[in-house]
This record gives C-alpha cells, structure tokens and sequence, in this order.
C-alpha cells in the first residue's frame, strides 16, 4: 500500500523531540520508543502543559476503554522520567495527593514524510524472527550472573506458554515473547529465563535454586463446543509457591481463523490485562492502597486462587477481613471481599446476610474508585439477587451514562435489562460492550453472553461466550448446541460436566438436558422438581434459575409445572416476557392462551406497549 503524502506530529520540549508517528523520543544523544501507554500518558500532558492533571482524569483518559489500578500511571510516568532524564522531577511534578504537572514550554509542527511501499509481513515470518530472537534472549539471560540488573530489585522467570493439544505453537510463542518483552521494560525486574520443557513443579525448583523472586507460567487450552481457546496466566510467588491468577483469557483456536493484525492485538491487550494485576512490590514502589505488608499480599494472593475454584467456603471473607482492615484503601482486597461474600450467597447458601456484606464491600470499592465496574457488577448482582432489580438497573445505567466508555459496565446493564425483560435494549447494551472490548466477558467473574441466548441467537452465544469450562459456562453452551441441533456435542459437553461437577446445580441441569435428549422425560422431571424443592426449602431466591428451571420442564413435557415454576421466577424478579414469546418452546402455550393470565400481569406492567 502507497502512501505518498504521509505526515506525521512532532513535540518538542526541554530539549526534547517526540515523533508521533514513531512513538519515539529523541533528545541529548539518545532516541528511545515508548510504549504506547506511556506514549499517550506523555501526549496527554504535551496537551495540557502547566495544568495540574489528576490521577483520576489521566486514568479515565488513557484507560478509557478498561479499568486499571493506579499503579499502571505510576509505571508510564516513571518511564516518561527515566527516557527524559527528569531524576530530580522538574520536569513532571508531583503534587501530593493531587497529581502531577508537566511544567514545560511545549512547541508541535506537522512534519512531512516521503511515502513508500509497505506490505505487512506474513504471521509465519513474524513468529520466525520472534523464535529467533527468543533463542538470542534466553542464550543471552542463561550466561549472565543470577542477579538482578542494575536498579532492578526482583528476578522474574517466564516459562513458554503451554499451546493447546493438538494446535499449532504459533500464538503460544507470539504470547509468551509479548510477555518477556514487556516484563523486560520494567526497571524493577530483571527477566530471566529458565527451561521449558520441564513442569510446574521443577520449573519452581529450578527458579528458588538460581534466586528467582517470581515466575510466570501459563497454558492454553480447549473447550468444548468453543468459539475460542482459553488462555490463564499465573504469577508465582517462588519461594512460598504461591499462584495468583493474572487473569483468564479468550485466544482464536488458530491463527489461521483471523488476520495477523487482529491476532497480534487481541495478543497485546491479554498481555497488557495481565500485567496490570502484578502486585505493585514488584514492579515499582507500591500504590497507594496496595499492603505495605507482603504477608497481606499472599492472604490476598491465596483467596484469589481459592476464589476460582466458584465452591462453598466462608473461610475466605474471615481470611481477607484483616487485610483490608489493615490497609483500608486497598481496592483488590475489598473486591476479594465482595466477591467471596458473593459466592457464599449462592454456593453456601448463606442468602441476605453474604449478599449483604458483598453490597457492603463493593459500595467501599465504589468510594475509592466511583463507577469501579467489578464493584457495579456484584453490587447490582447481589442486589438483584436481593429482589432488588429495578434498583440495581439504575445503579448500572447510571454509572453506564456517567462512564459510557467503559465496556464492562454495559456489559452489566445488559445483564439487568434482560432480568427485567427489556431484551432489544439488553442486547444493544451487550453488543456494545463487545465493540468496546472484546475481552469484556470475564471467566472468572461470571460474565457470559445471556441475552443471546433470550433472543434465541444461538451460535452468537457461543461464539462470544468466554471460554471457560465451569458448570454454569458449560450448561449454558450445551443448551445452546441442543437448540442448534448438534445434539451429539450437546450431549458430550454435559455428560463431561455431570461426571467431573456431580454436586453443581449446573450440572444437574446437564443431567436433565441429558434426559431431555436421551428421550427420557421422567427422569428429567423428577430432576428438576428436586432441585424446585430443595432450593425453596432453603429460601434460595433467584429468578433466572427458576427461569431456567421452566423451560427445561417444558422441554421435558411437563408444561404445568413449567408455568408454575414461569410465576415463580417473575415473583423472584426475573421477569421477561419477550424471553417468552422469541423462544419456540413457548409456542404452543402462547397459541393455546395457557399463559395469557402471565403475560397480562407482567407484560403491561414491565413492557408497556
């Protein structure tokens, strides 16, 4: 592609250049790139010189389009000083409590440059030179002295990034190489590198042997019935061996199924996502709000890792209640509160009184950062939970409007708007947040695709579910297949889930969908009225379930305890008409009025005509 007329925008300041286009400073005998965070927290301030900016008003500006901790600003400026020489912070000033200013004369001009051809290199070419230059860097790191460089203060190993089985090891070496050169720009590690080949566990030995502080570790790996594979990264703590989960993340299965453009970007931002969850002890001087204390961190590290297990344990809000009453602007560990209160709601079946603590957790969240959108999510959940639902949809539209830009807020209007039936504008919501972010459906924290399973889009279901392999994920995919057609996947993913989860809610949904389609109505009745009994005997209110719960029982031909279990959902605050009248297997209820004294009562009153 010719571009003859290409023009670029040059800043000068103290001495300094910055080209744009190039994302390069150059000034006193030296030219640094910058990487593009940094690149636009410097042009932000090059845009505001003299004003004092807050950290508040950098973050929201830079990270518009996802949430980080302060610690990420903290990082760009530091490099924004060492690439500029600022030791003595003349340059960027720092205002206690208040921000930073850039106190420099700032001059631009658009300078010309000559066009050329240019064609983008092939992703085989690409991952040739990256192989390449990995071999060089480990060969480099392998000869130097077990130390940290210098001004480093902690040694960081990355081991290769496990491919899937039976999957090409192009985007696992593309991801780990992101990784180690990334982690190679921070001034308080020095990466090093270890064996490959070798397991978890002796990749730990050989770490605590040669003095590594922490080690980064990772696989990706399939799911059945996925649109995607499934990327988790782990940091470890090597000399405890603790894990702390950097985050789970959606991966194209191949690389052959995109553009390299889009691969590599999609490969950016999980590195980026990563990265930001590293504790501020080892990449810098801690945050604001991040324990002083590094037995606070492992507490935290350790509830972290329980917490993705999704199972019964009130032990974790007693583990991370000193935490944060020791450090009480730790934003993390109030988040590790709300959320192990959250799962003790459903899965211990501790009801009002965890839902209430986890309301309790997130508003201290959303005091430290207003409009926190992990915090939005188990608030409005609990809340919803709660029969609460007109109440938490506007606490999520008011924090969507007051931050529009922020993907996973929508993502949570959508998810209310379709708990009270409103499902064109739940889906417009959802399909929002996806432009926004295509990694705003978390695993981990229970984000999945619902209002298109609602609209009966099936295959747009699994094609945006994440890819995760927990009951609820694998249910919800299952039951999607089944409505496809494509009965024998169907039927392999919930056989898979009921052996491996045989207590899960979720997986005794897999066994009655199971029944369904092994023509076994009897059984399949007989499952959910269990279920029906055991969940009101304990007073365990959820609305989506019992929605869940009746069209199951409908499939299975039982279409009074069906409508029975339709009013009970609605007076547990699930009510959805449209979910009703889009999905075929209502269809001759509707026709034969069966459900016109429902629709009557709920549909005038949510969805005005």
């Amino acid at each position: 592609m010719t571009e003859p007329n290409q023009s670029a925008v040059c800043w000068r300041f103290a001495g300094y250049e910055l080209d744009e286009q190039l994302g390069a400073l150059s000034g006193r005998g030296s030219t640094e790139r910058l990487r593009p965070k940094t690149l636009a927290v410097l042009r932000y301030m090059l845009d505001h010189p003299g004003r004092l900016l807050s950290r508040s008003e950098l973050l929201s500006n830079v990270w518009s389009d996802t949430v980080v901790t302060e610690d990420s600003l903290t990082q760009c400026i530091a490099e924004i000083r060492r690439a500029c020489g600022d030791h003595d912070r003349t340059l960027i000033k720092t205002v206690p409590k208040r921000g930073f200013i850039f106190d420099a004369e700032v001059t631009s001009q658009i300078v010309p440059r000559s066009g050329g051809s240019r064609r983008a290199p092939s992703l085989n070419r690409i991952i040739v030179i990256i192989g390449i230059l990995a071999v060089v860097a480990v060969g480099i790191t392998l000869r130097k002295p077990w130390a940290p460089a210098e001004g480093a203060t902690n040694l960081i190993a990355v081991t290769e990034i496990a491919p899937a089985a039976n999957r090409s090891r192009s985007g696992a070496t593309l991801l780990t190489e992101a990784l180690r050169l990334r982690l190679d720009e921070m001034d308080a590690l020095s990466i090093r590198g270890i064996g490959t080949e070798s397991s978890t566990r002796s990749q730990l030995d050989v770490s605590r042997e040669n003095a590594i502080d922490w080690l980064v570790t990772g696989d990706i790996s399939t799911v059945p019935g996925g649109a995607a594979d499934r990327v988790q990264i782990w940091l470890w703590q090597v000399d405890q061996g603790n894990r702390f989960s950097l985050g789970v993340f959606s991966l194209p299965a191949s690389v052959d199924t995109t553009t390299t453009a889009e691969f590599l970007a999609l490969r950016d931002l999980i590195v980026e996502r990563a990265l930001e969850r590293l504790p501020g002890h080892i990449v810098g001087p801690a945050p604001s709000g991040f324990p002083d204390d590094l037995r606070d961190f492992e507490t935290y590290a350790s509830v972290m890792a329980a917490l993705e297990q999704e199972q019964c344990n009130p032990q974790l809000t007693a583990d991370i209640r000193p935490v944060v009453e020791n450090t009480p602007t730790f934003v993390r560990g109030w988040m590790a509160f709300a959320w192990a209160a959250w799962v003790e709601s459903w899965a211990c079946g501790l009801g009002d009184s965890s839902l209430t603590s986890a309301i309790a957790a997130a508003d201290r969240v959303l005091e430290l950062r207003p409009n926190y959108p992990q915090a939005i999510k188990v608030k409005t959940s609990a809340m919803a939970a709660m029969g609460e639902v007109q109440r938490a949809l506007d606490v999520a539209t008011q924090a969507t409007a007051e931050s529009p830009d922020i993907a996973a807020l929508w993502s949570t209007q959508s998810y209310l708007q379709n708990y009270v039936g409103d499902l064109s504008a739940s889906e417009a919501a959802m399909d929002r947040a996806l432009a926004l972010d295509p990694l705003v459906l978390v695993a981990e924290t229970g984000e999945t695709p619902n209002i298109y399973l609602y609209v009966t889009k099936w295959q747009r279901y699994i094609d945006t579910q994440p890819p995760f392999d927990a009951p609820f994920f694998n249910f919800q995919r299952a039951y999607a297949l089944f409505r496809l057609g494509d009965i024998s996947s169907a039927e392999r993913i919930a056989s898979e889930t009921r052996r491996r989860f045989p207590a899960d809610l979720y997986s005794r949904f897999c066994t009655a969908l199971l029944a369904v389609m092994s023509d076994t109505p009897e059984r399949a009745i007989n499952i959910l009225t269990g279920i029906t009994g055991e969940r009101d005997a304990e007073g365990l209110v959820d609305g989506e379930v019992a929605y869940r719960e009746s069209v199951l029982l409908l499939l299975a031909g039982a279409p009074d305890k069906a409508v029975e279990r339709l009013w009970t959902s609605a007076d547990q605050g699930f009510v959805c008409p449209d979910c009703v009248r889009r999905d075929p297997a209502w269809a001759s209820l509707l026709a034969d009025g069966a459900l016109s004294a429902w629709l009557k009562r709920y549909d005038v009153a949510i969805i005005p005509d």
